[in-house]
């Protein structure tokens, strides 16, 4: 089979049916061949038409095919991204007629309605389409590669006050917040930890799984970064962990029938810690308060990386850098109330 090699080290061969072109790609040859073969059924069951395909049925597509091995949270994420805000505005549209108009159009009405984040979210989803579209010679080339966002800034994550941390500490059917908040363990891990997890002689806590929800429903699966860490009991919280372990079974937070939390009732949960204790927190600030924790107590940032279980490291570094130039800043402020009331004094 002859074919050209490009500049990028693909294969293409031109393949022609019913006086029209059709340019077909492969890294190998044997891939050029699958492919070749896979178009030459296509047209000889009628099916070999890609000017008819439209947005809609090009992103569903795409779903299935290229995402079908992602969690089913992301695969959800993609779903609601298509189906909410991509096919709205785009499905009816043939692939092939889609400019680069048409997609800035969609996304200045987007920010027009106040949804800044998720069009960013969008517009990377749009691309990802797109270069598959071009890969699979549905289009000649993606027209949404060109189109640039302001980079949006993530609302500043807060860190639970001292104060509300000793009213979650002193209030009953708080445990769970007190333990997340000295532990940094995430919603999932926490519900899928077990009594065997819990090691009291050595004052560890092992993190090997998680609990991922799909219509409410936990189900166990690998930790975010499917690695196994461990967590120092803290005393803190030890003879608390200790008294409660004592009363659990299956899991060391668990639902009153004994098995795991499910999506809602954590959602009550935390409604009810939020209700008593006058202050609205979530899941994620306790976990932001225990690595604000770490770096007041000096813990170095790869240990912290340990503990924590952040795959990547800048994650961490932003949140200490942060911290030190809020520090830099509070210390210049102190000085200059200082200077100033001698001073006053002096006058």
């Amino acid at each position: 089979m002859s074919y050209t090699k490009r500049k990028d080290g693909r294969l293409m061969k031109k393949v022609t049916f019913d006086g029209k072109a059709h340019y077909v790609y492969g890294r190998t040859p044997s891939e050029l061949k699958d492919k070749i073969d896979k178009l030459n059924r296509k047209y000889y069951t009628g099916s070999l038409d890609p000017s008819n395909m439209s947005m809609s049925e090009w992103s569903y597509k795409w779903l299935e095919t290229y995402k079908r091995s992602n969690e089913k949270k992301t695969q959800r994420f993609y779903r609601d991204i298509i189906k909410l805000h991509i096919v709205p505005y785009l499905g009816i549209m043939r692939l092939k007629n889609i400019t680069q108009l048409d997609i800035i159009n969609l996304l200045n009405d987007m920010e027009a309605r106040g949804i800044t984040k998720t069009r960013i979210y969008t517009l990377q989803t749009i691309n990802q389409i797109l270069n598959k579209a071009v890969e699979n010679d549905l289009i000649s080339k993606n027209v949404a590669m060109g189109i640039k966002l302001p980079s949006h800034k993530s609302k500043e994550k807060q860190v639970i006050p001292k104060e509300i941390i000793d009213k979650i500490s002193n209030t009953d059917d708080c445990f769970m917040f007190e333990f997340l908040i000295y532990t940094g363990l995430r919603r999932g891990e926490m519900v899928a930890l077990t009594p065997d997890d819990i090691d009291f002689k050595h004052k560890l806590i092992r993190v090997n799984k998680a609990a991922h929800f799909e219509h409410n429903q936990a189900e166990i699966k690998g930790t975010k970064t499917n690695e196994n860490r461990f967590v120092p009991i803290l005393d803190v919280i030890y003879n608390k962990l200790y008294s409660h372990v004592n009363k659990t079974s299956n899991f060391v937070f668990s639902s009153r029938t004994g098995g795991m939390l499910s999506e809602q009732s954590l959602k009550r949960k935390l409604e009810k810690a939020n209700s008593q204790i006058g202050y609205k927190f979530t899941y994620h600030e306790c976990r932001h308060t225990f690595v604000t924790l770490m770096y007041e107590a000096g813990i170095d940032i790869k240990q912290a990386q340990k503990w924590s279980g952040h795959k990547d490291i800048n994650v961490l570094l932003n949140v200490y850098t942060h911290l030190d130039e809020k520090n830099n800043k509070d210390a210049i402020d102190k000085m200059n109330r200082k200077l100033s009331e001698k001073l006053s004094a002096k006058m």
